[in-house]
């Protein structure tokens, strides 16, 4: 299946584009609060940068919580 949004002719993801077409398909739309410093994920290498982030985070809490 193909992308539903494309970069725009600036070469950024235009959220608002990807939160109307999430929101016309039905599909509920969630947000959260990371404690790192705020990332501009409009541009390709930079959602990179932040899925890496949270990656990283994710397995931190994992580590903690099975040593408790």
């Amino acid at each position: 299946m193909g992308a539903l949004v494309h970069p725009s002719s600036r070469g950024k993801y235009e959220h608002s584009e990807a939160i109307d077409v999430l929101s016309q398909s039905g599909r509920t739309i969630d947000a959260i609060r990371h404690p790192s410093r705020r990332i501009d994920v409009g541009y390709p290498e930079d959602r990179d940068e932040a899925e890496a982030r949270l990656r990283e985070q994710t397995s931190a809490e994992t580590v903690v919580a099975e040593d408790d």
